[in-house]
This record gives C-alpha cells, structure tokens and sequence, in this order.
C-alpha cells in the first residue's frame, strides 16, 4: 500500500481515455477512485494520535452527511449513483472517503509521507505541462474551441488540463504546489528538491495561466500562511519576486494576451455573479 495508494490519487488526476468513453475525462477517474477504495479497505486500522482521529471523526460526519442527504432525496438513485456528467454520487463520494483516510493512515510514517508527495509531484508534471499547451492551443485530445470563450482581442482560455474544467484543474494545482514546497524543504536529495521546487513553480505558472480566480486567493492566502508561520526567510522571498516578476513580465507581452482578457472580463463580474451568494 505503501505505493499503490499514492500511485492511485496521481493516476486519478492524471488520466484520461478518449475513445474509451463518451465521458473519457471523469469515468476513468471514478473507475479508478472506486478501485483504490477497495483495495483501501483491507488496510483500515483504528487511528492513533489525537490528529488522526480528529481526522476520522470529521469523515465519518461527512460520511453520515452524505448518506442522509442521499436518504432524503428526491431522486435516490441519482443521488446514489451520480449524474451523467460528474458521477459524484454516494458511491463516489463515500469511496474518496476510504482512500482519503486509509492515506492519513500512513502520513505518520515521515518515508511514506514522502512518497506520496514525490509520486503525487511527479505525476503533476505532464498536466500542468499538458495545460500550459492548451494555454498556446496544442491539443491533441480535447477542441480547443471548448475551453475558448469570447471573440477577438477579448477571447479568454481557460484551460482545464486533464481534470476537465479549469476551476477543478487550479484546485489540484493548489495542492501541487504547496506539496512541492514542502517536499522541496523536507528532502535531503539535490534531484529531489530542484524537482520539488521546479514542480511547484510549473504549477504556479499554470495556475496563473487558469485564470482560476479563487485558486489565486488560496495561493496568497497559503503563501502569506508560510510567510506568518515563519517558515520562509530572505532567499524565498527573493524567488517569489522573481516568479512575480516573470508572471507580470509574461502578462505584458504579447502571449499574455488571453489573460489580460481574462483579468477584464473579472473586473466586469468583480463578486463572481452568483458564486458568492452560493
């Protein structure tokens, strides 16, 4: 399990199958979760440690939230099963579950902690390079005119990599990205690290290429947590102005046009329309 789970959630982000399904970008991931699920629970054991239990307690709510809500609702077997479109139905949700905390399980272990984070780094690689792709309108999978929306100078991308929409993609990123940074501290190896930290600048930059406005806010929001923590001194901050830099360099020029796009159609649509009242 040591391998196969953390193996699991990369290739859940990670694939896709085109002429497999008519929903070739969500059913290979379900097919996957459910798998990873059942193979999880052989090796469920009761949590030790107060964090570790705190962490079970809270996805047994969920878990007893999801099956009330599904009890109670107006069409039971969509609500069990999932949508044509997303599958996140019970089965679904109850089964990242499982995966999610038979994977807390072995976060105790500093070894298996690391694997995770250099598989799940590792696997990120080729979707955020897959996305800045799209960005420029190499696709070799999906129409780029399902991810363009606009006309002329104001037409915007909004890539969504192999996670099929742009908002579901830059979420993941956020998870890349801060796992980059502390892997990157964490390891002892030169490869590693220069792979952990270019890792997560990749995923910065794609992020950024999303579009993804409340992705944007998390990344602040969890760079000014390291800030505070203490945990980044005189050298950090040096990197993140030159990211900063490179980011506003590339806005300016001529290949950030479609973000520059993008920024105007948010400055018409400030409070995200109805998003905010959801």
């Amino acid at each position: 399990m040591t391998f196969l789970l953390p193996f699991l959630a990369a290739l859940t982000a990670l694939l896709i199958l085109p002429d497999w399904s008519f929903y070739f970008e969500v059913t290979p991931k379900v097919v996957i979760i459910l798998l990873g699920a059942a193979a999880s629970i052989p090796s469920l054991r009761w949590p030790e440690g107060r964090r570790s239990r705190w962490f079970t307690g809270l996805m047994a709510l969920q878990a007893a939230g999801i099956v009330i809500a599904t009890a109670f609702s107006t069409n039971r077997w969509v609500s069990f099963y999932g949508t044509t479109w997303r599958k996140s139905g019970m089965l679904v949700e109850l089964a990242v579950l499982v995966v999610a905390v038979a994977a807390a399980g072995q976060f105790s272990d500093p070894e298996r902690l690391r694997t995770w984070l250099r598989i799940t780094i590792a696997g990120s690689i080729p979707i955020s390079i897959y996305a800045v792709f799209q960005y420029f309108g190499v696709d070799p999978v999906f129409p780029p005119s399902a991810y363009h929306f606009g006309e002329g100078r104001f037409m915007i991308v909004r890539p969504p990599s192999t996670l099929g929409h742009a908002a579901y993609f830059a979420t993941y990123l956020l998870y890349v990205i801060f796992g980059g940074i502390a892997l990157g501290r964490w390891e002892i190896a030169r490869v590693w690290k220069w792979i952990a930290f270019g890792t997560a600048g990749l995923a910065m930059f794609a992020l950024v290429l999303s579009g993804t406005r409340a992705a944007l806010v998390g990344l602040v929001v969890g760079l000014g947590f390291i800030a505070v923590r203490g945990l980044a001194n005189r050298k950090w901050f040096a990197w993140a102005g030159i990211a900063v830099l490179l980011i506003g360099a590339f806005y300016v020029s001529p290949w950030g046009e479609k973000l520059r796009a993008r920024v105007f159609w948010s400055s018409e649509d400030a409070l995200g329309g109805a998003r905010l009242f959801l």
